[in-house]
């Protein structure tokens, strides 16, 4: 690697872990935003702890029934856990389970500010999302012939919730073929298939709709802002998985319901229920921009 090229790694390391002038990552020039994301991609999940390999002990809150679980492969890391592969239930079907990060190297305080009780919320919130799905679906945005089965929220179920010493631990089934943002393909002149850009607006519309229906869940009152980031969906068109989650056909599904919550300040300060993308432009850029930093 030639020297200018570790000057540039170099200034993205200490972009990513805060050690740059305030205010430098924004400032930072557009074509080398790509790059910037995916440093900062590979950098947290580098950071997290890996158990793979693991034993681990759940037990259940409800009935006190305590079992251990092996920990395979971890398959991923998102902003507020990991996700292993776990042995299939007696059934049959494929389950992940997903545990509160650990970290092994430094992370920003701003980024383990996001995890606090980040899997706590995620259940409240899947609770309200499911408790107001007739509601969801009768607003005015909702949008029109969706691809999702109807009464079902968009989001990977939760199969079971336990505790354990690294916190609460929620069991998911495991898609066939989740296709990731990242690994979607851009047209030759850059932009997004129209496929893949009409199942965007349906999600767009989908938060719309959520905030019409849905009351934040910090008693303010306010409408939930859903959590539709990048990096929480997903695109669906194996038909092992459109049979699994009841799709009629391909279009975007939800990691995890949450929120949305960004962290700003020195000291950082955590704004709950924040709406990332003010128009649906601004939505569509920015996974145009997740597809971009894959390619770097």
């Amino acid at each position: 690697m030639g020297q200018k090229r570790w000057l540039w790694v170099f200034h993205l390391f200490l972009l990513t872990m805060g050690l740059s002038p305030s205010g430098a990552e924004a400032g930072c020039p557009d074509f080398l935003k790509p790059y910037l994301n995916r440093f900062k991609a590979l950098y947290s999940s580098h950071a997290a702890e890996d158990l793979s390999g693991t034993v681990q002990v759940f037990r259940n809150p409800t009935s006190g029934e305590v079992r251990e679980v092996c920990l395979l492969e971890r398959i991923g890391t998102g902003s507020r856990g990991a996700v292993y592969r776990i042995p299939p239930a007696p059934d049959g079907v494929a389950r992940v389970a997903k545990i509160e990060k650990g970290f092994r190297l430094p992370m920003l305080p701003k980024h383990k500010l996001v995890l606090q009780e980040g899997i706590q919320r995620e259940l409240r919130v899947t609770e309200a999302l499911n408790a107001s799905i007739g509601e969801i679906e009768t607003a005015s945005a909702f949008p029109k012939n969706a691809p999702w089965n109807k009464g079902v929220f968009p989001v990977l179920p939760i199969l079971e919730t336990y505790e354990s010493t690294l916190g609460i631990v929620l069991i998911k089934p495991e898609m066939k073929n989740p296709i990731k943002i990242q690994s979607l393909p851009l047209s030759t002149k850059g932009q997004l298939k129209p496929e893949v850009e009409e199942g965007l607006k349906q999600i767009y519309a989908l938060q719309q709709a959520v905030h019409q229906s849905v009351k934040s869940i910090d008693g303010t009152g306010e409408g939930m802002f859903l959590d539709i980031g990048p990096s929480n969906i997903f695109w669906v068109e194996d038909p092992l998985d459109l049979k699994q989650l009841k799709m009629s056909r391909p279009g975007f599904f939800l990691f995890e319901a949450d929120q949305g919550t960004i962290v700003t300040g020195n000291p950082p300060v955590v704004h709950r229920n924040h709406q990332y993308y003010p128009d649906f432009k601004s939505y569509r850029d920015a996974v145009i921009l997740q597809i971009r930093a894959q390619g770097w």
